[in-house]
């Protein structure tokens, strides 16, 4: 009786843990316009690993930069993400990366509410949305088309929250009631 009730409690367990449909994309994202929806509809709690590579330019006197951008002095302003190096590749969960604020220098840059992807990351998001990859530029001067050019291509898989199944909810209801009829015979 143990080992079968032990056997139960693994496959419940298994059951409520699920194997997770991890959905998986590859796509350009391009520096302009600076933000592209991946199509990704992100839960609370999901966890997303981007992979990316390439190089893209953000203005005419830096060179070419990969994703994680590149370090500079001038134009701090002018970034989505203040946890990111000028022309990174950043991340956003929502409905609009610039949060209706584009060109705004009294918004951006933002301390939070944006992830810093570079080459490569791991987040949970902590809120619904679409999934949005884009640049760590032109927040304030909201010209993309001026100066930028190139592309990287982001890797992208999404493992959502497992859900317990009615099955495994039902299973545990029987080892439940096999527990207390076990303690009810040794009493």
């Amino acid at each position: 009786m143990k080992s079968q009730l032990a056997v139960a409690t693994v496959v419940a367990m298994l059951c409520l843990l699920g194997i997770p449909n991890v959905k998986a994309e590859s796509l350009a994202v391009s520096s302009n316009p600076l933000w592209t929806d991946t199509t990704l509809s992100l839960q609370i709690g999901d966890s997303v690993t981007i992979t990316a590579s390439g190089s893209w330019q953000f203005d005419y006197v830096h060179g070419s930069c990969g994703p994680d951008g590149m370090y500079v002095e001038e134009n701090l302003y002018d970034r989505f993400y203040s946890g990111a190096l000028q022309g990174a590749l950043v991340a956003y969960v929502g409905p609009d990366p610039y949060q209706g604020h584009w060109g705004d220098e009294s918004f951006f840059p933002q301390a939070t509410g944006y992830w810093n992807i570079g080459s490569s990351a791991q987040f949970t998001s902590d809120k619904d949305g679409e999934l949005w990859l884009g640049f760590n530029d032109d927040a304030v001067s909201a010209q993309p088309w001026t100066d930028n050019s190139g592309s990287v291509t982001a890797d992208i898989s999404v493992a959502p929250v497992p859900e317990p199944s009615g099955f495994a909810l039902a299973l545990l209801g029987v080892l439940a009631l096999l527990g207390t009829r076990r303690l009810r015979r040794s009493s």
